[in-house]
């Protein structure tokens, strides 16, 4: 069975290339370093199941607080997948 992982923080496809690091060490699965928004989706291999760490910069109170108005969270990238 194969598993897709969005937003992991140290796996799937991750922004952050220290979390990749740390993620490569960890495990011998494939990670992408890269903005989930500049991913082409025919490029991966199919996968059975989707999980997602949805980003919550936008809604912390650490964060600025613009929820679903903000457009650089990555959020609704999900919804693409």
């Amino acid at each position: 069975m194969k598993i897709g992982s969005l937003f992991a923080g140290i796996g799937g496809i991750e922004l952050d290339s220290k979390a990749c690091i740390t993620y490569k060490a960890n495990h011998k699965h494939k990670i992408i370093n890269n903005d989930l928004a500049k991913v082409d989706l025919k490029n991966l291999s199919k996968i059975d199941i989707l999980t997602a760490g949805f980003p919550c910069q936008a809604f912390s109170v650490a964060g600025y607080r613009k929820g679903f108005k903000d457009e650089g969270g990555g959020g609704m990238s999900f919804l693409k997948f």
